[in-house]
């Protein structure tokens, strides 16, 4: 048989190397053509889901790392690291680009949409990570508990639980649930998003049992006085 050394008196067949190769290539090329294809099919879903930085950097959305970096109108960032994009958090449509959810999120869940396409800034889009654009109603509806919106709903879970044991309050930072001791952080002082550092003419010290304690300039007062 051709390929094939076969030794008398023994059971015992050995490939040649040439059939090896011919072998392999025979297992392998089909594996190979199915790689292909995912990857292609990847690299279109990325296309069509993936939020856009280009567009948003084009449409004037300003560039963030954290919430600290965006301005009092559009507040919170977004995972693409941009303020007031889809997927940030928000509590009012005047803090996101497009369209503020029931969820707290911008783009969320009955978020009023548009378009399908979240690489399109002409029209109001949803949260690619967990919602499509149903046409029907208008608004952002599920498409399905994928992994990033099971994880969301569930951080958001275990942070209201964690919280309340401790006595803390989940205060949104970066986009995610944080547990925060409204006594006594400087930048979430009596209630989320109450910056101390907010208190103009005044030499900040800190917060006290909620309340932002400061001390006025030398030429003024020098007592403390709680605001």
């Amino acid at each position: 048989m051709p390929g094939i050394e076969v030794f008398e008196n023994a059971s015992l067949v050995i490939p040649t190397p040439c059939s090896l190769t011919a072998r392999i290539r025979t297992m392998v090329t089909p594996h190979v053509s199915l790689i292909a294809h995912f990857l292609v099919f990847l690299l279109l879903s990325n296309h069509i889901t993936a939020q856009d930085p280009a567009a948003a950097a084009a449409a004037g959305l300003s560039a963030c790392a954290n919430d600290g970096d965006c301005a009092s109108d559009l507040p919170f960032c977004a995972p693409d690291g941009f303020c007031g994009d889809a997927g940030a958090a928000c509590t009012t449509n005047s803090q996101c680009f497009d369209s503020c959810g029931t969820d707290g999120t911008c783009g969320g869940l009955n978020a009023v949409c548009t378009t399908t396409s979240p690489s399109d800034y002409a029209g109001v889009k949803c949260d690619s990570t967990g919602f499509t654009c149903d046409t029907g109603t208008g608004t952002c509806a599920a498409a399905g508990p994928g992994p990033s919106q099971r994880r969301r709903r569930s951080d958001a879970w275990w942070a209201a639980q964690a919280c309340s044991a401790s006595e803390e309050t989940a205060c949104i930072e970066n986009g995610r649930p944080e547990c925060t001791d409204l006594r006594r952080d400087f930048r979430n002082c009596g209630a989320c998003f109450n910056d101390c550092g907010d208190v103009d003419g005044a030499a900040i010290v800190g917060c006290v049992q909620g309340a932002c304690v400061v001390e006025l300039p030398p030429r003024m007062d020098t007592d403390r006085r709680r605001l």
